[in-house]
């Protein structure tokens, strides 16, 4: 996964986010079809990886990461975050990846410490 190369470390930059945790959906379920039986274990996956990729860039955080993976059938799927800090230090980004087969939405929320 790329590093940040936003300038200033005490900025969350959903961008590089986005990107890293795209690639974390892509080699966790990127060539599979959905499958109820390892449901759980990807969603395990994705939000373990992605929140160690976060971790380990040192910035100053606490992180929430969310995973939903949900089988296309024609049904509608709604989803909707708020939060309530400061925004001029704290961020969230969510990521809608779908092959298919399924849909996935990653929401990962960063609160300054």
């Amino acid at each position: 996964m790329e590093e940040y190369s936003s300038g200033d470390e005490s900025l969350f930059n959903p961008d590089d986010v986005s990107n890293s945790v795209k690639e974390c959906i892509e080699g966790i379920i990127g060539g599979s079809d959905y499958n109820q039986t390892k449901v759980n274990q990807w969603t395990g996956k994705i939000v373990e990886q992605s929140l160690t990729y976060l971790v380990k860039q040192g910035r100053p955080f606490k992180y929430i990461v969310n995973c939903i993976i949900m089988q296309k059938s024609g049904a509608g799927l709604h989803t909707a975050n708020s939060c309530y800090w400061d925004t001029t230090t704290d961020g969230s980004c969510t990521v809608r990846w779908e092959n298919r087969t399924m849909n996935c939405v990653v929401s990962v929320f960063a609160v300054a410490l």
